[in-house]
């Protein structure tokens, strides 16, 4: 008890002190690196760069942990008038983490100067902006490797630095073929389709500045995370030169210089001869005129697209994992680094030794603790059968199955430290799972399974406590429908739910109702994740959550004329299906009919007229439901419905934080 008294004092001794403001930061000068290619600020555009943040966070009540240059003053293709592109990393007012609602993640600004160049400024909430560095973010991560620095507060500074040199390649390489492929289609391609006299000359370096990207990463890049000790595994498909740098070079004309000394071939040399003319300092005003399009350039990308997507599917195929090995990992350090920002931004300084020997020792301390899969695969339920074992062993989540294991850990671990985290899990089997979570998650939290039948579950039962699961609290478990009214009436007893995992029927109906049906009940923060959405042999693609996918990442996508024609094409089958299900009862009633007066009075008469009359109320009842326009009332319903699932899917990507498929699942959040 007075451990207790003890911790809940402090908790509010830290709550009073976090309702103060921090104090004001200054906006530091901007400093370029030497020798990186960079075109830094003047003084005077530094001042007038400097006097626009602090304006931010004057007018937002905000911090600036950090703020640096990208775009073409750091790649260097900007002229005397290029925009000064800014991204920053800011941290409200501790009280507001105390709030009801969350901070924003976003902030943006555009402001004129006294030279008539704009200033213009994306920044990241602190804890949004963790996320995106343990995911990889190449906006993050190209901000923190800019030579010119506005702002540079610790221990963030220092701290995202180091835990952007342990990137993941093959993650970081998807991100810049995603966006080498969207600037392509948007700014070269689509030049043409919109009747366009050609591109921006500018808009070539939007597509091959990632694209070379990429291709160093072929090329030279450590394509493997560092070990522990710091030194890279070895690789077998690329020789690793142990004092290669790490990271592209950002400025264009060195990046060009590093690439392509094997190839010689007389594309190659066409590429760098018609993008070295692009970036002449002579001609760089002339970036944002149209042109027509380079044939050399164009022959270039189409090769480059091509060979980077097959690279990158070898190597995913070759690691049997999409790009996420060290979330977990990365997850926890950079949650620990947030941490202590706030903490130092709480506390009035820049934080020092003990502030960043803190995070890094944080970080630590979630390394001690057993991994996800270590603890799935504790409870290695084996059940003999006729064929031989069971696929199943210690669930089929972890690395012996399917391998969730390896997401999950980075999708919870952030919710891992907290008190009383609810998971409900739709689809139990033997349980295996409902103890990985239980021991996962710790004694204070609430573990809720559901499925039809739950006999394999108590049959396994004791044997899952031999192994010593559940000794701190019993799972509570449904035997239930998910399709059953009893069900619904469950689910609005529920408390509100951190995580929902979705491995019940995999179809796409009932997966979709299920969403739409417990989607409310998840807590702002929470997980809901819906397995095996590509199973072989399963009954749906995930294409059934096209629609959400789209919202979330394009709010205009669910008005756009692919959602039309789709919902067009939705109401041709259901009206065409409803006919022929029409037709296909009037031959089943004809043939019966005609069956029955081959028999005669035989014995089997009195089948074929039991069978006849359950044909002719099939038939009776598909008449008394539209007679004739029966395909015009299945029309109807079916565009009713595709109009209320799409109104759903507008309003679960208005909540929707991000959604994503990884390997065979969707996750929301």
């Amino acid at each position: 008890v007075s451990q207790l008294s003890s911790w809940l004092l402090s908790v509010r001794r830290r709550q009073l002190a976090a309702l103060e403001p921090p104090p004001a930061r200054p906006v530091r000068s901007a400093s370029s690196s030497g020798g990186s290619g960079a075109e830094p600020a003047g003084e005077e555009d530094s001042a007038e760069v400097a006097s626009c943040l602090r304006q931010l966070e004057e007018e937002h009540g905000v911090a600036l942990l950090f703020c640096a240059e990208v775009s073409s003053r750091v790649i260097g293709s900007s002229h005397s008038r290029s925009d000064h592109d800014l991204v920053a990393v800011f941290v409200p007012p501790p009280a507001a983490y105390l709030s009801i609602e969350a901070p924003r993640k976003k902030l943006s600004a555009s402001f004129a100067t006294a030279g008539c160049t704009a200033v213009d400024v994306v920044a990241y909430e602190l804890r949004h902006a963790s996320s995106m560095l343990a995911s990889n973010n190449p906006t993050l991560f190209e901000a923190l490797r800019s030579p010119i620095v506005y702002a540079a507060t610790e221990p963030f500074a220092s701290g995202a630095r180091a835990l952007a040199e342990r990137y993941d390649a093959l993650a970081l390489a998807a991100s810049w073929l995603h966006h080498a492929k969207r600037n392509h289609v948007d700014f070269i391609a689509g030049a043409s389709r919109r009747g366009e006299e050609g591109p921006v000359r500018k808009k070539y370096l939007h597509v091959l500045r990632p694209l070379l990207s990429v291709r160093w990463l072929r090329e030279r890049g450590r394509l493997e995370l560092p070990a522990e000790g710091g030194e890279c595994p070895e690789d077998d498909a690329t020789e690793v030169d142990p004092a290669a740098e790490r990271w592209p070079p950002q400025q264009l004309q060195q990046l060009l210089s590093s690439l392509g000394a094997a190839e010689g071939d007389a594309v190659y040399a066409e590429m760098r001869a018609a993008l070295g003319a692009l970036l002449l300092p002579s001609r760089r005003g002339e970036l944002q005129q149209s042109a027509p399009r380079v044939p050399s350039l164009d022959a270039f990308i189409e090769r480059e697209l091509a060979e980077a997507e097959g690279w990158l599917a070898e190597r995913r195929r070759r690691q049997r994992d999409g790009g996420t090995r060290h979330s977990a990992r990365a997850l926890a350090a950079c949650d620990a680094l947030c941490v202590a920002s706030i903490q130092a931004a709480a506390a009035g300084h820049s934080g020092g030794g003990d502030t960043a020997s803190g995070w890094v020792g944080c970080a630590a301390a979630f390394s001690d603790q057993p991994g996800l899969d270590e603890i799935g695969l504790r409870y290695a339920t084996i059940e003999e059968t006729a064929t031989g074992r069971d696929k199943y062993l210690g669930g089929d989540k972890t690395s012996a199955g399917q391998g969730f294991t390896r997401h999950y850990a980075a999708l919870l671990e952030p919710l891992r430290p907290l008190v009383g985290v609810t998971l409900l899990e739709i689809g139990v089997w033997y349980g295996a799972s409902l103890a990985m979570w239980s021991d996962y998650l710790g004694p204070t939290a609430r573990i809720i399974g559901i499925d039809c039948s739950l006999a394999r579950f108590r049959r396994h039962l004791p044997e899952l406590r031999r192994k010593g699961a559940f000794r701190a609290a019993e799972p509570q478990t449904h035997e239930l429908d998910t399709a059953s009214e009893a069900f619904v009436s469950l689910v609005a007893r529920l408390p509100r739910l951190h995580i929902v995992l979705d491995d019940g029927d995999h179809t796409a109906l009932s997966q979709w109702r299920l969403l739409r049906l417990l989607w409310p009940r998840l807590l702002p923060g929470g997980v809901y994740v819906i397995e095996d959405v590509v199973q072989p042999g399963a009954f749906f693609a995930p294409s059934a959550f096209g629609a959400v996918l789209g919202a979330v990442a394009n709010e205009s996508y669910l008005r756009s004329a692919e959602v039309n024609r789709e919902r067009e094409r939705v109401v041709s089958a259901a009206r065409a299906a409803a006919v022929a299900e029409v037709e296909h009862a009037r031959r089943a009633v004809a043939h019966a009919t005609a069956a029955r007066e081959r028999a005669g009075d035989g014995r089997d008469r009195a089948a074929i007229e039991s069978a006849l009359a359950a044909k002719v109320s099939a038939l009776e009842a598909l008449e008394a439901e539209g007679g004739p326009r029966i395909g015009e009332r299945r029309a109807r319903a079916a565009a009713r419905e595709f109009d209320a699932s799409v109104q759903s899917a507008a309003a679960l990507a208005a909540e929707a934080e991000s959604i994503e498929v990884r390997r065979m699942c969707v996750v929301i959040r």
